[in-house]
């Protein structure tokens, strides 16, 4: 999980470079967002050790904090991400 983060900020991160180049400068800024915070998520996991105990208080305070996010976890719905960030897939 935590190579596959990093990969995909990775991947923002080219996509942003192209979106500068073509001054698209508001996907650039969605796009920049979007990869610091899949950095910040990566390296907090990368942080702990999660047990299965942490992952049920975790699940617990995203029902707490976003209902949308904790719905899309159980059972996966990827398409959270499309609808919550559609900037990103356009």
């Amino acid at each position: 999980m935590i190579i596959y983060l990093r990969g995909l900020a990775e991947d923002l991160n080219a996509i942003e470079t192209e979106a500068d180049v073509q001054g698209a400068h508001q996907a650039v800024r969605a796009i920049t967002e979007a990869a610091v915070r899949l950095r910040e998520l990566a390296e907090a996991i990368a942080e702990k050790d999660w047990g299965l105990r942490d992952v049920f208080q975790a699940k617990a305070d995203l029902a707490e904090v976003d209902s949308d996010y904790f719905r899309a976890m159980c059972p996966v719905d990827p398409d959270v991400f499309i609808r919550r960030h559609p900037q990103l897939f356009e």
